[in-house]
């Protein structure tokens, strides 16, 4: 990289020499119009010589914010280190927590929520759509009570993604109901885990009795993506972490199915 300031510096003898040589036809223009006052003209080499120490923190500056720019760049590929953390932009991610994991019971995490009016459409009941958002909402909950948190993942050029996600509708949701959320791991693999969930809602049946209704079920396969968004290994501490879980529980299936009281 060239150095500016040496770079003027270089230049001045050229420029003070165009700069008289044009001072010499400007004063003789002056002289023949008497209309041009020379007064009010900044010397340029003054000018220049007064701005070196601007110039020269600007430029260090440009310089130092450039090189972080590609250090952070290079940490960007993060990959596994030997200790199982993942090393990306921010420095080393923390590993995921060590079970027991808040709000997980058997396996199975768990989440309150309520339908908000601007989630129906125009039958009254909750769009198609919206139900990947509770999906996707209880999922990074629960992965973050797991020490897994996306967004920091995200950060470091890390990603979780979905490459196969499927939902069955068995009710509609209305204005006001409050429902709940399932999450659990049922498969993990060395490149990808796939997570079951599933929508229950409280309901009175003819007898009075209190029943979990199935809304909904959901199933995605995760996948982490590097900073090319080429598919990669799951992360040592990741895998860990999702078949510790899955261990938890001798199936998914009939464990959310024990939880939402669905036979």
């Amino acid at each position: 990289m060239v150095d500016p300031i040496a770079a003027i510096l270089e230049a001045l003898p050229r420029i003070r020499t165009r700069v008289l040589d044009d001072t010499t036809i400007l004063r003789r223009t002056t002289i023949l119009t008497a209309s041009m006052d020379t007064s009010a003209m900044v010397d340029p080499i003054a000018a220049i010589l007064e701005a070196l120490p601007r110039i020269r923190t600007n430029s260090t500056n440009t310089i130092r914010y450039g090189r972080l720019y590609w250090d952070q760049k290079a940490q960007c590929s993060a990959q596994q280190n030997g200790s199982g953390s993942v090393t990306g932009r921010e420095g080393a991610l923390p590993d995921p927590l060590i079970g027991p994991y808040d709000g997980w019971v058997d396996g199975v995490y768990s989440l309150e929520m309520g339908v908000r009016d601007y989630e129906l459409d125009q039958f009254g009941v909750v769009n198609n759509a919206v139900y990947a958002n509770y999906f996707q909402h209880a999922r990074h909950e629960g992965l973050e009570r797991l020490g897994i948190d996306c967004d920091a993942y995200a950060r470091a050029n890390l990603g979780l993604a979905i490459t196969d996600m499927r939902l069955s509708y068995k009710a509609p949701l209305r204005s006001k109901d409050k429902f709940r959320v399932l999450t659990g791991v049922s498969r993990v693999t060395g490149a990808r885990a796939v997570m079951d969930e599933v929508i229950l809602r409280s309901v009175t049946n003819g007898d009075g009795e209190e029943k979990d209704m199935v809304i909904a079920k959901c199933q995605v396969t995760l996948v982490v993506l590097d900073g090319g968004y080429n598919a990669t290994r799951l992360p040592a501490a990741i895998k860990d972490v999702f078949t510790t879980v899955m261990q938890e529980a001798i199936s998914i299936t009939r464990t959310l199915d024990v939880l939402s009281g669905a036979r």
